[in-house]
């Protein structure tokens, strides 16, 4: 059976959705340095080294699908720089209204070693209140717009910035029912005033100032008396989220641990991308999934970068994911090595050395256990696919591994960008037997030059069986 990531996949590319998303723009900047102590004091001090700036809040929201084929109008209130990053990280700027006055909310996170030591909030400030009133309204008179062109969803992101309040909060939701359009709100302040919203995605703290302790489906009874929305996705860090429809309490599947890098925008992410399933009409159970596999892949890189549509699959179809995930090197040369790698030694690694200069990204396919079997005979490989994998991954020079079960990488070059296939040596003379050299995404064949370290794993097999100190021990 399809899994609805698969099946959003197919939908997105045939049909262009239209969500629009509200709520509140802030800036998340990135302070990274390394940490010493003041000579006057004993205050730490950061040699500031890098500065990253993106958009956050309800940009980031919109900056997460950006690769979707999806018309996205982010409606907020911006100051001239914010416009210029929005701008910068083609968000569309066409529902963005001027904030004359005053400036947008700062994140700033003071970041060594890779860990944030410090956050630095910078509020808006000097925002008259006559702005925030005419912001508010053109606002709902851009929505009552995009609604009358059509619109799929709206997504509100709601940080309580000053943007959104009680009135136009509920004509936004009141103008969605109407026009029924489903509407996702996601909640980040004391507010509760989010009556007849078609989705509710709060997460688990959230949910407990709201609804008391957590006890699920407790919680969903509580929201669901007091008429709080038509269903609930409720995000709960880590662990897989739950919710409720007319139908019942569901919970999303629950999946291995992913190594997080950063959860700043997580939430924004897991909204953005139950809004666009929502979009194309997916149950709201399933609207979930989407948006869980989006997060897990989302925490697993920095600066908030925007995920992939192929990386919502990297639960069940990892070897897609990953060289899709290439895709972020846009503009940069690819080069692809492919090869069994049983058994990883000095001409190996003088191969994919030479590989990374002819390019800017290496992406490594190495033949899975049972393809390596099939292609070398009873007893190879002597090394699994695992460790194989983990030690060419280890290698400075390899960007990407992927492990294909198939003979050949014909099946796994359509899923690749336009690439350079590099072999090793030892096909100096036979280029026409390279399998991969024909398909339309290679655009061209280069052979390694020789080496002194030039060896081949069956030599090393065949030499080590010889060895009679190796071939009596244990």
């Amino acid at each position: 059976m399809t899994n609805p990531a698969e099946q959003l996949l197919s939908l997105d590319r045939t049909r262009r959705v239209r969500v629009a998303i509200v709520g509140d723009t802030m800036r998340d900047q990135y302070v990274n340095g390394s940490l010493g102590q003041s000579s006057e004091s004993c205050a730490p001090v950061l040699r500031t080294e890098r500065v990253v700036e993106v958009p956050g809040g309800a940009a980031n929201a919109a900056r997460q699908l950006r690769y979707w084929n999806a018309n996205v109008h982010l409606l907020t209130l911006a100051d001239a720089k914010t416009t210029n990053l929005l701008g910068s990280h083609d968000i569309s700027l066409r529902c963005v209204v001027p904030l004359k006055s005053g400036n947008n909310p700062i994140k700033r996170r003071i970041r060594s070693g890779g860990q944030t030591v410090l956050r630095q909030d910078v509020e808006a400030k000097d925002c008259n209140e006559p702005d925030i009133y005419r912001g508010r309204n053109v606002i709902v008179s851009w929505l009552e717009k995009l609604l009358g062109e059509g619109l799929d969803a709206v997504l509100i992101s709601d940080y309580r910035k000053g943007l959104l309040n009680s009135v136009n909060l509920r004509e936004i939701i009141d103008l969605c029912r109407e026009r029924e359009v489903i509407c996702v709100a996601d909640p980040k302040g004391p507010s509760i005033d989010y009556a007849n919203v078609s989705v509710l995605k709060p997460n688990a703290r959230w949910l407990r100032d709201y609804g008391g302790p957590f006890d699920f489906p407790g919680n969903c009874a509580f929201f669901r008396c007091k008429g709080m929305a038509d269903s609930l996705v409720c995000t709960r860090g880590e662990s897989p989220p739950q919710g409720y429809t007319t139908r019942g309490t569901f919970a999303v599947s629950d999946r291995p641990p992913v190594p997080v890098i950063s959860t700043v925008g997580a939430g924004d992410c897991f909204a953005a991308h139950l809004a666009l399933s929502l979009a194309h009409r997916f149950e709201v159970h399933e609207a979930a999934e989407i948006a869980h596999s989006a997060a897990r892949v989302y925490v697993q890189s920095d600066y908030n970068e925007p995920v992939l549509p192929a990386e919502t699959l990297a639960d069940t179809d990892p070897i897609t994911a990953k060289l899709q995930g290439v895709l972020r090197y846009n503009g940069k040369r690819i080069v692809l090595a492919n090869g069994c790698f049983d058994l990883l030694h000095a001409g190996h690694v003088h191969t994919l050395q030479w590989a990374k200069q002819q390019g800017d990204v290496l992406v490594v396919a190495m033949n899975s256990d049972e393809s390596t079997r099939r292609l070398k005979g009873c007893g190879r490989p002597v090394v699994p696919e695992k460790t194989r994998a983990r030690q060419l991954a280890s290698l400075q020079c390899v960007d990407c591994v992927v492990t294909f079960s198939e003979d050949t990488i014909e099946k796994l070059l359509d899923n690749v960008p336009s690439c350079v296939l590099v072999k090793g040596p030892d096909w100096a003379g036979r280029e026409n037997n390279i399998v991969g050299r024909n398909h339309p995404n290679v655009g061209g064949v280069l052979i390694a030059p020789p080496s002194d370290y030039t060896q081949h794993t069956t030599d090393l097999i065949k030499l080590a069986l010889r060895n009679p100190t190796l071939k009596n021990s244990e």
